[in-house]
């Protein structure tokens, strides 16, 4: 089943910011894993979810991915946007 989940800064605003004006290239990276204790931290034994597509949204277009990738073998998944 589809699951939504935000990702956050370090603050859990749901909101990320990049102030950088002179990069050229964004990077949003995160690990996708099956939280058993649900406390929002990989813990040990709680391994990532390989073959999971992921969509990066705008919040000014909530209904159109900016892009889409699938989790690598750990869970991992990097977005780069030009």
């Amino acid at each position: 089943n589809p699951t939504n989940a935000i990702l956050s800064d370090a603050n859990g605003t749901g909101t990320i910011v990049n102030n950088d004006t002179a990069a050229t290239t964004q990077e949003v990276a995160t690990y996708i894993w099956l939280d058993f204790n649900k406390n929002g931290i990989q813990d040990s034994g709680e391994q990532g979810l390989s073959d999971v597509t992921v969509r990066l949204y705008d919040s000014a277009d909530p209904l159109t991915p900016l892009a889409t990738a699938i989790t690598d073998s750990s869970g991992y998944v990097v977005f780069s946007l030009y």
